[in-house]
């Protein structure tokens, strides 16, 4: 037997398609990414806005007193309420300095950890007794496990409700 070499060949077509696939997945893999990343950022608006209709419901009854539970991103873990004008205290009070870089001045809503919800790591939540909410807690943080659980109150007599 003579020694024979087997000779591939690939021919230019051949190579350019291979590099087109691997270059469709790579963008198909990025848009599905940035995609859920829309779609977090939808969730953390529509926890926003339903609390704050919720707050404002509150707010314009005599009395109230909701038992309510929002639903979050899964990579946000806690959701807290904090007093940026006065100092951290209470058991919450480790996420304070963190909590304390998306303080601008009006935000009372402040989302854990703060990088995971990027630009919309804070909020201003009106109509809401702040003071009260964050009387023990400053902040008072509400931990995300399969939605976040919060009782929306107003007693008689009071000007606006609070979470407790």
């Amino acid at each position: 037997m003579k020694n024979k070499k087997a000779q591939m060949q690939l021919s230019f077509g051949m190579i350019f398609s291979i590099i087109l696939i691997i270059i469709f997945l790579g963008f198909a893999i990025y848009g599905i990414f940035k995609f859920l990343e829309i779609a977090d950022a939808a969730k953390l608006g529509k926890f926003k806005s339903d609390l704050q209709t919720d707050i404002d419901n509150a707010w314009k009854s005599q009395i109230s007193s909701e038992d309510k539970t929002y639903n979050l991103p899964g990579k946000i873990t806690y959701v807290c309420l904090m007093d940026g004008n006065k100092m951290a205290k209470g058991k919450d009070g480790r996420f304070y300095d963190e909590l304390s870089f998306n303080f601008f001045g009006d935000e009372n809503l402040f989302f854990y950890p703060s990088k995971e919800a990027q630009a919309l790591a804070s909020f201003e939540i009106q109509h809401i007794n702040i003071t009260k909410t964050t009387e023990e807690n400053n902040p008072y943080c509400i931990r995300n496990s399969d939605g976040v659980r919060l009782i929306i109150e107003k007693k008689y007599g009071e000007k606006l409700p609070y979470i407790k």
